[in-house]
Order: C-alpha cells, then structure tokens, then sequence
C-alpha cells in the first residue's frame, strides 16, 4: 500500500468513527479534506469582508420582505469556486444509541437514509441556493454548490453559465454522490481538486465542445475527398452519417466492443474490401441477428430508418485512413448540443469555411428552455416530491410506531392484551404500507406525465435547442425514478413502459441534410443519457431506433399543393435567386457577406395555406 493509499485509509476510517456532531466536527473534516486532496486550507477570516474569499463561516447579509436585515453564514465558501453546506448524519449503531439519549443530547440530524435526514440534507442544498443569491454582485455566482455530509458524503451540483440558473447534480444523477471510500479513485480526488482549483474545467460542455470539433474536421477532409473523387453530396452525407453512428454505437456500448474499428482495421491493407464488409454490417444492424457473422457476437435491431439504406462508398488508402483515424477518437463523448451545427458544416461545402466560426453556444440555448419548459416541469416535481415525502415521512412514524408496539408484545407474552397490541401494530403497518403506496403513485404519475410531454420546435435546424430540452428531461427523469426506488417501486419496470424519448422531441426543418442530422444528434443524445441515467445504454426497446422520426422535412408555415419554377416571361429562363445561406468572406472586411454566386431556383406554390 502506497503512502497515499495510507492516508486515505486512515482518514476514512478516523472520520466514519465520527459521531454526529455536524458543528463540532465540519472545520476540521473540510480541513484534513484540503490536505488530502493537497490544496490550500481555507484562510483565517479578516474584518474586511472583502478579502474574506476562502474562509469558513462566510458572513452574507440578507434581506427580509418586511426589510429587516439578517445576518447568516455559508460553512465553507470559495469565491468564483463554491458554496458548501454541512450537515452530519449518524449510521444505524450511533442512531440507535441516540434515540436513547435525552433529546438535549442528542446528536446530529438523524440516521441516514431516513426521511428526516434526507429532509436535512435538501434543506442544506436550498440554504446553499438561497445563499448564492445573496453574494456580492462582484463575487459573481460560483459554478459548485456542495452539500457535504461530514464523515460520510459529498455531493456536487453544477451551474456553469453562473447566470442563476438551477444546480443540478455533478456530473450527472447517478454519480452527484462522493462517498468517502470514492477517496480510494484517482479520478474522484482529482474532480474534487478542481472544485478547489478550477472548477470550470469540469464543464463538460468545454470537453466534449473541443472532441467534437476534433471529429467535424476529420468528417470534413474525408468528405472534401470524397467529393473531389465525384461522388453526390447527399450519398456522402448518408454515407457518413452511418458510418459516425457506428462509431458512436461502437463506444457507447450498443456494438461489441471495437467491432466496426476491427473491420476497417482488416481492410487498411486492401480497401477494396471496405464495401462489402461494411455493407454487411449494416444489413446486421438494420434487421438485428442472434449471432453476427462479421463480429461472432449478437447485434441489436438498429433500424429506424438509418440503415434502410446501407449504401457504403468504395475508399482508396487516404481516405480508409481518415476513417480509421475518426474511428480512433472517442465517440461517446461529443456533444450533441453543436454536434449538430458542426457536422453540417462538414458536410456541405458551401458551408465548411465556417467550421471554425462561432456556433450558438450551449448557454445562450438554455437561457431560453430553463424559463419557458425546465423550470415550470421542476416546479411541478417539486410540489410532487414535498408531497410524497410528506406521505413517506408519515409512513416512517406509523412504523416506529408499530415497532414501539412489537416491544410491547415482546414485554407481554401472549397474553390477550398482547394479541391486542398485535393487532393495532399488524394496522400500523398496513397504514404505512399504503401511506408509501400513496407517495409511490404521485411519483409514478407524474413520471408518466413527463414522459408525454410533448416539445415543438417550428424551425429546428439541426436540433440543438430540442437536444438540450432532452438533456433537462432526462436529468429530471433520473430524480424521479431515484424516488420510484426509494420508495419501494421498480425503477427497472417502470422504465420498461416509461421513458423519456426522442420520439416526444418533435421538429420542422426545410433542409433534406438538416432533417437527418438533427433526428442523428436526438438519438445520440438519449443514448448517451440513457447510459448516464442506468449504467448502460441499451434502452432494451428493439428497434433501438424508432421508425417513427420526430422530425419533418417541412415549412412550419406554408402548406402548397405543388411548386412550380418560376420563368422570366422575356427570357424564357428559370428564375434564380440567392440560396439564403451561402457566405463568403468580404474582399475588405474580412465579415461573412451572402454568395451571389450561390443560386436556387425561385419556385410559384400552387393553392398556399396555413401549414
């Protein structure tokens, strides 16, 4: 055992010794916390609350409705880092030497795993949240707020843009919860560095931004060549678009393990053999097969449409080699939310001297969703989950309750009077039952609720506002269905019948590439979230893509009968205009202008009407 490994070992074990003393023992836990993750400790506090930025018990000063002003303190504060709030719970043995205890002495904020407790740690994160707003405007907002159960737990929530939006559970639902044997992984202790350090460099949104304009610049030297070799634009398109969902199914594990790499790895040497291996492929994941005679493992029922066609283009050794190159990279981790805008750019060409400009930025897209669809769904939940927690917490009394009454029994034998104490507690316990079975149906419901939502984007692009919508959903669906088995239910079941898919994500689009795109990056973000949520990301649905697509090639406004080119009555020509899209640099300002050179036919609709 290493030295780091003995001094993990030994702060583990001195801290779950800990009794639940959550102000007696928090400094000192943050404290030995810093060491071990070899950060500065918080320095002492000064008189000048300016220059307190990294102190513990950070004076803020709020004010009341009625105007009265009140002074409160944030446990451990990190300008620009964090705000975190303590609380200390207790394990089952120092819980029931504490319920023996007078109520003055008693220790912490109840067992752990409780509804009390739980009831303890959300009012900590509201304190947290209700802390931030009351920071000095210089300060700004910090991207982490921690909910720290001294001894036992840390959980991380993430608001990156700062801007005052919602914290949500870091990295994602499953994994928010550090416990301290997580200390043990490499990888935990260097997320909590950062948190310390530098927290926006956990932004997963910077990451996956930077893979995936990697991959945008590998797709678009393999479709400038494949253009020079004369090949139509929409088969390239096509082309590609399985191909990169074939790496991406690859690495989030709905494909055996390196099977697509292995193939093209097989024909490096001779690519001619690149068609029909690959062709075959895709017949496998268009119908599904028990045993894959390419890969010798099962393949799931892809479909969807994807791979109806399963047209692959003969490549020459460069252009094998690009592909091999972009099978290399990691999939699973691009982001869907400029994925979409990145890979247009790749595969248009009037579009690929963009492919390093600016795209909407994730942020910009949820300022728009968080007020008008997230926000109003969590305040719907969280009217849902007080309720059931209510109903839950009840249940836990009738059981202390009944077993209040077991001991009676136990006391008296069986006598009569002990037969009537069974009885009452034998109710007691059905009253909690069905006080649990009350809370389990609001959950239920309302997650079925969501997963009806339906969410219209008239002019979706390339679906990055629908992606993010998605993302949100799938977040709060986490939350749901972490209460579902809380509180006794079948989270796996429920899912079995009830998810949030791409199907409830509907969108309008006029371009025949942008359609195929955004329906692409809905499929690849719910895999990914499905992954996130459960563990893996086989959503167990076959065909794993629905042949119902949620998006339409379609105008949001005009419906026509036919449309008809438009002819210059003196010239007899078909009347051109610019294609809407198509810049180019100016000579002077350097600015992207419209392409005058870049023409579409101007078209006469027949019988027009409201769409």
């Amino acid at each position: 055992m290493s030295q780091q490994e003995v001094i993990i070992a030994t702060f583990i074990d001195r801290w779950e010794r800990s009794a639940a003393a959550e102000r007696a023992n928090y400094q000192m836990f943050l404290s030995e916390l810093c060491a071990l993750l070899e950060v500065a400790p918080p320095n002492p506090t000064t008189a000048d609350p300016e220059k307190n930025l990294y102190v513990f018990d950070r004076a803020i000063t709020r004010t009341n409705p009625d105007g009265t002003a009140v002074t409160n303190y944030i446990d451990l504060y990190k300008a620009g880092h964090f705000v975190c709030e303590t609380k200390q719970g207790s394990s089952e043995i120092i819980a029931e030497e504490d319920a023996a205890k007078p109520s003055s002495t008693k220790l912490g904020h109840g067992k752990r795993g409780s509804a009390a407790f739980d009831k303890a740690l959300e009012r900590a994160y509201n304190q947290g949240r209700d802390y931030i707003t009351s920071l000095p405007a210089n300060h700004g907002r910090p991207p982490f707020l921690i909910v720290c159960d001294v001894g036992y737990s840390i959980d991380l929530y993430a608001e990156f843009t700062c801007t005052g939006g919602r914290y949500e559970r870091f990295p994602d639902p499953k994994n928010h919860r550090i416990l301290l044997a997580d200390l043990h992984r490499p990888e935990i202790r260097e997320r909590l560095r950062a948190v310390f350090t530098d927290p926006h460099s956990l932004d997963p949104s910077k990451k996956a931004a930077e893979v995936t304009r990697d991959i945008a610049d590998r797709l678009a030297k393999l479709a400038k060549s494949l253009e020079a070799a004369g090949h139509d634009p929409q088969v390239i398109a096509g082309f590609l678009q399985r191909s990169l969902f074939t790496m991406f199914a690859e690495d989030i594990g709905l494909l055996p393990e390196n099977g697509f790499k292995d193939i093209l790895e097989k024909v490096k040497d001779s690519p001619h053999g690149f068609v029909p291996l690959v062709t075959a492929l895709w017949k496998e994941m268009a119908t599904g097969t028990s045993y894959s005679t390419l890969l010798m493992k099962e393949i799931a029922h892809f479909n969807g449409g994807l791979f109806e066609n399963t047209t692959a283009l003969p490549l020459n050794h460069g252009q094998l080699s690009m592909l091999i190159d972009a099978a290399g990279t990691d999939w699973s981790g691009v982001e869907p939310s400029i994925f979409g805008t990145l890979l247009t750019r790749a595969l248009d060409s009037r579009e690929r001297h963009k492919l390093g400009a600016e795209y909407t930025p994730r942020s910009y897209v949820e300022r728009l969703i968080r007020p008008t669809i997230i926000e109003p769904l969590r305040d719907e939940w969280e009217s849902v989950r007080i309720a059931a927690a209510k109903l839950h917490a009840d249940a836990e009394i009738l059981e202390v309750q009944a077993d209040l009454r077991q001991q009676e029994m136990n006391a008296l034998g069986t006598t009569k009077e002990a037969q009537a104490i069974g009885t009452e507690r034998n109710k007691l316990l059905a009253d909690a039952k069905k006080k649990d079975a009350e809370a389990l149906k609001l959950v239920t419901a309302f997650h079925r609720h969501l997963c009806g939502i339906k969410v219209l984007d008239p002019a979706c692009g390339t679906a990055n506002f629908l992606y993010v919508t998605l993302e949100h959903m799938k977040r709060l669906e986490a939350e749901v269905l972490e209460l579902v088995t809380a509180l006794g239910g079948d989270a796996t079941f429920e899912m079995n019948e009830y998810k949030v898919r791409p199907e409830q994500f509907l969108g309008l689009e006029l371009s025949h590439n942008a359609v195929a795109i955004a329906q692409l990056v809905l499929w690849i973000g719910y895999f990914q979230w499905q992954r996130k949520t459960t563990g893996k990301a086989d959503t167990g649905d076959r065909p794993l893509l629905p042949k119902t697509q949620s998006i339409r090639q379609q105008d949001a406004v005009l419906a026509y009968d036919e449309k008809i080119p438009r002819i210059d009555e003196e010239t007899g020509k078909i009347l051109t205009i610019w294609d809407g899209h198509s810049t180019k640099p100016h000579p002077v300002t350097g600015k992207e202008v419209p392409d005058e050179s870049a023409r579409t036919v101007l078209f006469d609709y027949i019988n027009p009407r409201r769409a």
